[in-house]
């Protein structure tokens, strides 16, 4: 009984020190890296393309704007929030990564062997957050869609996982108008639901295909402007090509992503494979659209990459205790 007590204890007091240290990286990454455009033309939906594009944030802002609660707080805050829009946007970007710490659990949960480091995923992903957002020196850039399109996307991928076809398109409905990236989820649904429903699973990967043209249609019509303004995204980043942001890129992607390639046979839930299987086509996505000069273009996968070293170390120490002999 005293023990089961103090195992409690342990788990709510590993589970407070999270959500400190999510509220401390949530107001760290906006007042490390401030973005790079107007957060005022933004709320406005006047900001730069594609940036503006991407809006769901745009209402909320605009409320944070004129709000005199936030405007009193943040003159109190005034040497780590920059006005109501900034303290807004920690706020937001903090409670992301509170919920990211009881989704990562949750979709570490979906695959076997069972955890028996069950805390370790989101302290992974609060890592890899810190590296990605935070402590970027080479290149900071930060949008104020970042955190949520990083809890939305996940969150199409468990409900993927979870097989339930409702839920899924009810993310992808909300996440398309925060990242069109998102739509890359409709693999992940296909190699997760085509082996139980082959209806079920091109049924949802058509409706999200078709809801992501009607969404970019959308939002053209409403800003009068399309997404992108800039020219062709094929000759931009064939132009940015940039051997030496490759390490940046790797930085943590590539301390879990090599280890991960040379363990792969020990990965050996289904589900994980088929979840991996359905990244493929996010990740080339990504190689495509801007990894030459954004180490944060791979940000989305933060959750898998943090899950999958999560799995790697407990692998590791399954096959460390069997080693060892018996006194």
């Amino acid at each position: 009984m005293i023990v089961r007590q103090r195992h409690d204890v342990a788990v709510w007091l590993e589970r407070l020190l999270y959500v400190i240290a999510a509220i401390f990286a949530g107001r760290a990454i906006i007042h490390q890296n401030p973005p790079n455009f107007d957060m005022h033309l933004y709320a406005h939906r006047i900001g730069p393309m594609p940036f503006q594009a991407r809006f769901l944030m745009s209402p909320v802002l605009l409320w944070a704007e004129n709000n005199r609660f936030l405007m009193d707080w943040s003159a109190l805050l005034k040497n780590s929030a920059h006005g109501p829009i900034e303290l807004m946007l920690q706020i937001v970007d903090s409670l992301c990564l509170i919920a990211l710490g009881w989704l990562t659990p949750r979709i570490r949960g979906s695959f076997s062997p069972r955890a028996i480091f069950p805390w370790l995923p989101r302290w992974m992903l609060l890592w890899i957050v810190a590296m990605v957002y935070i402590v970027r020196d080479e290149q900071s850039m930060y949008t104020p869609y970042d955190i949520t399109a990083l809890l939305l996307f996940n969150l199409a991928v468990y409900f993927s996982i979870r097989q339930n076809l409702p839920l899924y398109l009810a993310t992808i409905a909300v996440a398309m108008f925060n990242r069109e990236a998102v739509v890359f989820v409709l693999f992940v649904w296909i190699t997760c639901v085509v082996s139980k429903s082959r209806v079920k699973a091109f049924a949802g990967a058509f409706i999200t295909a078709i809801y992501w043209a009607y969404e970019r249609w959308q939002v053209t019509q409403w800003l009068g402007r399309k997404p992108s303004e800039s020219g062709s995204a094929w000759f931009i980043n064939i132009s940015m090509l940039k051997p030496h942001h490759i390490p940046q890129l790797l930085s943590v992607g590539g301390f879990l992503a090599i280890p991960l390639l040379f363990y792969r046979d020990r990965f050996q839930d289904k589900v994980f494979r088929r979840v991996c299987l359905g990244m493929v086509p996010w990740f080339l996505g990504a190689l495509y659209f801007g990894w030459w000069n954004e180490s944060r273009i791979l940000g989305e996968s933060g959750v898998l990459f943090a899950v999958s070293g999560a799995m790697l170390v407990e692998i590791l120490a399954r096959e460390k205790i069997r080693e060892e002999p018996a006194v």
